[in-house]
């Protein structure tokens, strides 16, 4: 056995590394390698457990000889209907004679093929029989039974040397259209099979809270194979999640967080402020303009001190002009109070913001516990701002995650990062494809 194709991964557990390695490399896929390490922490602790997951696909040695194309075979079974119609036996007009010949007047009880009976009627009186009717029944003669077998059998190959002729012929003008070379035919399920995938894949987007006539427009639009793995996959093409680190995810050194009240905003801004500035060493400032809670800004300034990062509070829209041209730090993350989609007043001071902060990117912060309805009226009216990117919160509080699903489907605006808890650095994830379209399928946060 060989490996033809080796990916390296990150898995939490067994499980999850067969799942993963299925997905990327289809079902031939197997785990070559694990190795246990611990993923992330906080100051060396509260580190989680993982696995380093080496997968691939083996192939046997010796390869296997190709199918013969169906083109010679024909040709082939063709060349041996030939060879068998010119040995067909000639029956000889004189019947089965072993070198007596027979002449009229022998008496057809001398003859050598007569029939022998034991019986006492053999030796009574019999009526005249002509030679000829004689020589039909034992085989003899231009019209015996053996001579008739043989030509219809002749027949039947001359038929069938025609089909195969015609067969042959198809399969020629097929090659040439085709450049050349032949193409076996791609197999097709029955309609009856799929309408029968087509109806459980409604069923089962149905279920994971996804709406119906999304899922019928989906489904009219997708014109591949119904199988899970060849759906699944158009899926994850359809998404737009580009991001492979941290850093490329921002979007930008100057990053503005908005979104509804309670959907995590704080503690999403404090996990990114671990990352960068404990994983990778960069300086990191906090800007808050959450002044309507005290407690919002004093928890980020609790996280703040511990991660050795500075915070300012910006009373004044004005204020931002001044952090925005500090030279000492490599990434600022602008807090903002949480506001009602529907409160234009607290949208037209959001707007303020954006205008004095002039970020490189907008991320707007929604719930994934919400509805999709909810989530698609924040999108709209916080749409008075270039939202850049969305950030999907609290997918640990969720059963079903179509309404995630269906909005990464639905709107052109990339996905960057995943929270599944609330522990600071580590419940927080840049967002990918595969683990979108894999938890929403699967039943949600964990499979």
């Amino acid at each position: 056995m060989r490996v033809v194709q080796q990916i390296t991964f990150e898995a939490k557990d067994d499980a999850e590394a067969i799942r993963i390695a299925a997905d990327r490399l289809g079902r031939d896929a197997v785990v070559l390698s694990t190795r246990p390490v611990n993923k992330g922490g906080f100051l060396g602790l509260f580190g989680k457990p993982a696995l380093v997951v080496t997968a691939g696909i083996l192939e046997e040695d010796e390869p296997k000889k190709k199918e013969e194309p169906i083109g010679d075979r024909v040709r082939a079974f063709q060349q041996l209907l030939e060879g068998k119609r010119d040995s067909f036996p000639v029956v000889p007009s004189e019947g089965r004679s072993s070198g007596k010949k027979e002449t009229d007047d022998t008496p057809v009880g001398e003859r050598e093929d007569r029939v022998e009976l034991s019986s006492p009627v053999a030796t009574a009186s019999r009526p005249s029989v002509s030679r000829e009717k004689v020589a039909q029944a034992y085989g003899k003669g231009p019209n015996s039974v053996e001579e008739r077998d043989n030509k219809n059998l002749s027949d039947d190959v001359e038929r069938i040397q025609r089909t195969l002729s015609s067969v042959l012929e198809r399969l020629d003008r097929a090659s040439v259209s085709d450049g050349g070379t032949e193409k076996p035919p791609e197999p097709r399920l029955a309609p009856s099979s799929m309408d029968d995938c087509r109806e459980r894949w409604r069923h089962m987007l149905l279920e994971i809270d996804m709406t119906e006539s999304f899922v019928d427009a989906l489904l009219e639009r997708y014109r591949g194979s119904l199988d899970d793995l060849s759906f699944k996959d158009w899926l994850k093409e359809s998404i737009r999640a580009p991001f492979r680190d941290v850093i490329s995810a921002l979007g930008g050194s100057r990053v503005m967080f908005i979104g509804p009240t309670g959907v995590g905003k704080t503690t999403t801004i404090a996990k990114l402020a671990a990352a960068n500035s404990l994983w990778e060493d960069r300086k990191v400032l906090l800007a808050t303009a959450d002044t309507y809670r005290i407690a919002a800004v004093e928890q980020l300034r609790t996280y703040a001190k511990i991660l050795g990062v500075p915070v300012e509070v910006i009373f004044d829209p004005q204020d931002l002009k001044g952090i925005r041209e500090k030279r000492d730090v490599e990434l600022i993350l602008l807090d903002t109070a949480g506001r009602s989609q529907r409160d234009s007043r607290r949208l037209d001071e959001a707007k303020e913001l954006y205008e004095a902060f002039a970020p490189e990117s907008v991320h707007l912060v929604i719930s994934a516990s919400s509805k999709y309805r909810d989530m698609l009226d924040v999108i709209e009216r916080m749409g008075n701002m270039p939202i850049s990117h969305l950030i999907f919160t609290k997918l640990d509080e969720t059963l079903t995650l179509g309404p995630v699903l269906e909005i990464a489907l639905n709107f052109d605006i990339p996905i960057s990062f995943l929270t599944v808890g609330q522990n600071v650095p580590n419940d927080i994830e840049v967002a990918s494809t595969d683990r979108i379209v894999n938890m929403a399928l699967g039943g949600g946060y964990g499979d």
